[in-house]
């Protein structure tokens, strides 16, 4: 298991919070910075000094076609 950090950022890219996580895999640490993201806040996910990726926070329009396609 790799350690991960999960940072909120406001509309200027500034940390709003910051979360600890541990992970097997960039891939499930992505996931739960998805989950993360629903909250209307982007995050980015690092390990270390290496910045794993940015997931963007859903747009209302992004939620609404989730609750259509999903029912």
């Amino acid at each position: 298991m790799a350690e991960y950090r999960l940072y909120q950022l406001d509309q200027t890219d500034h940390i709003v919070s910051g979360y600890w996580l541990e992970c097997p895999s960039d891939r499930a640490a992505m996931a739960a910075a998805c989950r993360l993201a629903e909250r209307a806040l982007p995050v980015e996910v690092w390990q270390q000094t290496r910045r794993v990726g940015r997931i963007k926070a859903p747009t209302h329009w992004s939620r609404l076609r989730e609750t259509w396609l999903n029912g």
